[in-house]
Formats: C-alpha cells, sequence, structure tokens
C-alpha cells in the first residue's frame, strides 16, 4: 500500500531558487498521488507567495512567520499542519536534489522503515562551512556514542508519527536522527548527492556550532531527552552539593589539625562557590518539566 507525503521545506530569502526547486519536486515525484508540498517562509525580506510561479500544479501551501524564528520552529510549524503519514524534509537552497529525496522515499516504503537519514558523501561547501561541521560532528558523536553521520544534512524522510512524538526548540532540528535513533527505531542512513549553492546567501557560519556543542551536551545529560530536564539539573545539583561537603570537610580538619583559619583557606570559598552553584541549580530544576 502506498504511503502519502509531505514535504516541509523552511524557506529565508530562497526566492531565486524556490520556483527551480518545486519543478525539479514535481518531476521526481510525478506519478505520486496526494503530494503535498508545505514552504514555510521563516521571514524572509520578501513575501515568499509573492514569487511562487502561479503555473504550478502541484499541492502547496506556503505559512509565514512574521519574523525570523529559525529553522526548528519553523519545520515544527510544517510537521504540525502536514496531511500525509509520511514527511519528508528537504532544504531550499538547491543542494539537496529532491530526486534523493525521492530515493530515501521509496527505501521507506520498500524496507517498512519509519525513518530514512541521509548523509552529504561528497560535500560541496567551503572549508569555512566544512571544519566546523566536522568538529561539531566529531564531538557528539564522540559525546554520545551515536552512529549518526552527519547532523547537518537536512534529507530526511520519516513517519510523521514519531516527529510529532518528540519536542523540537532551540536548534534541535539538526538532532531530530540521534533522538530518533536513541528511540530504537527502525532508521537507515543513506549517502547522498550535495550541490553546490549557485544562489541566494548561505546562513551557517561559526556561530551556528555553538549550539550544537551545547545541545550535544544536552543530548548526553539527557539520554537523549528520554531523561526529564528537572532529573538532570537535580543529579548536577547533588554533584556540586557532594563536592561542597567534601571540601567543607577538608576545610574543618585543616581548621582543627593545622590551625588554618577558614577566612584565610581559599578552599572554604570554593567550596561555598559549589553550595550557591548546587542551590541555584537544584531551584532552577522546578522551572523545567
Amino acid at each position: 500500500m502506498q504511503e502519502s507525503l509531505s514535504i516541509v521545506i523552511p524557506c529565508f530569502n530562497e526566492e531565486d531558487y524556490i520556483n527551480i526547486l518545486i519543478e525539479d519536486i514535481k518531476e521526481s515525484f510525478l506519478d505520486l498521488e496526494n503530494l503535498e508540498i508545505i514552504l514555510v517562509d521563516d521571514g524572509s525580506a520578501n513575501y515568499l507567495s509573492d514569487n511562487i510561479n502561479p503555473q504550478q500544479e502541484l499541492n502547496i501551501q506556503i505559512i509565514r512567520n512574521d519574523i525570523n524564528v529559525g529553522q526548528t520552529e519553523s519545520l515544527n510549524k510544517g510537521f504540525k499542519i502536514a496531511k500525509n503519514s509520511v514527511i519528508g524534509i528537504l532544504d531550499a537552497d538547491g543542494q539537496n536534489p529532491p530526486q534523493e529525496l525521492r530515493k530515501m522515499y521509496n527505501l521507506l516504503l520498500e524496507k517498512n522503515l519509519d525513518a530514512v537519514i541521509g548523509y552529504r558523501q561528497n560535500r560541496q561547501d567551503n572549508l569555512f562551512k566544512t571544519i566546523p561541521s566536522k568538529i561539531a560532528n566529531k564531538f557528539f558523536r564522540l559525546l554520545s556514542k551515536s552512529k549518526i553521520k552527519d547532523l547537518g544534512c537536512s534529507l530526511k524522510v520519516i513517519k510523521k508519527s514519531y516527529l510529532l512524538s518528540i519536542s523540537l526548540d532551540g536548534d534541535l532540528h539538526r538532532f531530530i536522527a540521534p533522538i530518533l535513533e536513541k528511540r530504537n527505531l527502525k532508521l537507515l542512513q543513506v549517502p547522498t548527492v550535495h550541490l553546490e549553492r549557485t544562489t541566494g546567501k548561505t546562513n551557517y557560519g561559526l556561530n551556528r556550532t555553538i549550539p550544537v556543542l551545547i545541545d550535544s551536551l544536552y543530548f548526553y545529560f539527557t539520554n537523549g531527552f528520554l531523561t526529564p530536564k528537572r532529573y538532570v539539573l537535580g543529579k548536577i545539583s547533588f554533584y556540586f552539593l557532594s563536592i561542597f561537603s567534601l571540601l567543607s570537610v577538608f576545610v574543618l580538619y585543616q581548621k582543627v589539625y593545622l590551625d588554618i583559619f577558614v577566612h584565610r583557606n581559599p578552599l572554604f570559598l570554593i567550596a561555598i562557590v559549589f553550595l550557591l552553584a548546587a542551590t541555584q541549580v537544584f531551584f532552577s530544576s522546578f522551572e523545567n518539566k
């Protein structure tokens, strides 16, 4: 039985290429019934809806964010309104050919998978983009023991029910694949063609690496977001409190047996810092569900 597909495409200032992309999608999915394309205009300078060729014979929905809220929130909006049971994710910059998405979609159906995840086999980007990306990927895999090869590849085909079952915020769209991996779903990674960007301007830079590193730590401490935040913060608070207790005992020993006055002992100040940190982290855990 043939599934149905909704393709969610976040767009930011990609009006120069969008009609070419839609035409490529049309050619790649010509035989697919009930295909749905959801374009999420993420606060582009020019309204994306004003640049879509009205002759396109496809089911296209366009939703617009009043301001630029980022790729994760844009994808979330697309996922929620998608009508079909399978969702494909595609960037609007033309570097990921829709033909690759079609291959992944076919694999999902043929092998009865929950998700097919792409990784860029021969990435066509400059060193300014590839080096920070490789560092972030290496750090994440080292920390999490994940087998996901490429956090930055947008090409994905996933059953809608699983996408709606996970909570995404910040820049966590990059962690969709490892989050699904942690949930032991039937997931397949496949190499995909990656093309050189020919239009528009990239929004990726060194500043994008920092959120990945932070979210990698977050992923590690929460066991792939399976452990509630408050328990993670509670555990960290307990560790800080334990360090405070050990330092306090040692400071007391120094006072009683070595005549080292507390107000002259830097270890006492360090212990107080850990006590304050433990208190702050513990009470902040009540604000995180």
